[in-house]
């Protein structure tokens, strides 16, 4: 508890213009209704680009901002919340939650958060034949984001009971950002 407690105190203090960028940006809506254009099961799931395309999107301080990577932090496994990029300091407004531990990762993009609720039901969606689904966040805000899940094959997912006879699926995962505790 108390290395958890010590944790988050050096998160707020490491990441601070990588969490107003995403908190900014959840604020003004710029999130809304966009598509997580990149999901690899047992790895990541990745959104932030309004092109969904994976090249686009920029910061609230332009088109990219530098890192704020530490040591101290870790992709270790799953709900980690990191900025995703093109190389060192490209970050803009595109983001990735993992799926799994993702060391490699480590040292080349900055952590700002981590997924504390409902986790487990994201990475059972993305188990499932990616192309099959579109995944849009619905609404975010700086603590929770909303996803809607749009079925394209739906007639074979409801007759082996993966769904229910519901063409879009709801939920949500509630974030905590590293200076917003």
């Amino acid at each position: 508890m108390y290395l958890m407690q010590s944790i988050k105190q050096s998160w707020n203090i490491r990441a601070p213009k990588t969490c107003k960028n995403f908190a900014e940006l959840s604020r003004r809506g710029y999130y809304d209704n966009t598509k997580f254009h990149r999901i690899i099961p047992d790895f990541i799931v990745q959104g932030g680009d309004p092109t969904a395309t994976g090249r686009g999107g920029q910061s609230i301080y332009g088109p990219t901002f530098e890192d704020e990577i530490t040591p101290l932090l870790k992709h270790t496994g799953a709900g980690i919340l990191s900025m995703a990029n093109a190389g060192p300091n490209t970050n803009g407004s595109q983001f990735f939650i993992t799926l799994a531990p993702t060391q490699h990762l480590d040292g080349k993009h900055t952590i700002f958060g981590r997924v504390y609720s409902n986790l487990a039901v994201l990475k059972r969606i993305c188990g499932y034949n990616s192309w099959q689904w579109l995944y849009f966040i619905l609404a975010c805000s700086q603590l929770i984001i909303v996803f809607v899940l749009t079925l394209f094959n739906m007639k074979s997912m409801i007759e082996s009971n993966q769904l229910m006879s519901s063409p879009f699926v709801y939920f949500y995962m509630r974030l905590k950002l590293l200076n917003y505790y």
